[in-house]
Parts: C-alpha cells; structure tokens; sequence
C-alpha cells in the first residue's frame, strides 16, 4: 500500500468533499499521573537496576468521560 500520509490543518477538504475541516481546541482526553498506587497493591514488580524487585509505575491513563462530554460541548457543523 502506498499513501500520502500528513498532519491535517484547517481549511483541507473533507472526506466528504463537501465542506472544509476545522480544527476544534477542545481538550478532549485527560491524562493523570498514578505511579506506583496500583502496581504496589497487585505486587507488579520489574527488576530494577541493581537487581531489586521495583512497583512499576504508571505514568499515564485516558480518562473517558472527556471524549463525550467534548463531542456534547462542540458543534459539528459551522455556522457559516
């Protein structure tokens, strides 16, 4: 397969063909920072450096509230 793959930006056609792309500055994921919390309490260890069992640590979780409150919140059609 063979495709001309790039960054969207306003104003590019749509995949309809029938109106132009905007671009939305809605947040529309949230990222949290959790460390060791759960890993300690499933004892998910890896070995760390000095050859000691560590807690892994999660760095990131997508929260999924977000996505539909931002679909609620921003219009799909332009008032133009």
């Amino acid at each position: 397969m063979v495709a001309d793959i790039r960054d969207v930006v306003a104003g590019d056609a749509s995949p309809t063909a029938k109106e132009h792309l905007r671009l939305s500055a809605v947040s529309k994921w949230s990222v949290f920072y959790l460390g060791t919390k759960y890993s300690k309490t499933m004892n998910a260890t890896f070995l760390a450096e000095d050859g000691k069992p560590a807690p892994l640590k999660w760095v990131l979780r997508i929260g999924i509230t977000r996505p539909p409150a931002a679909a609620v919140e921003e219009p799909t059609t332009s008032a133009a």
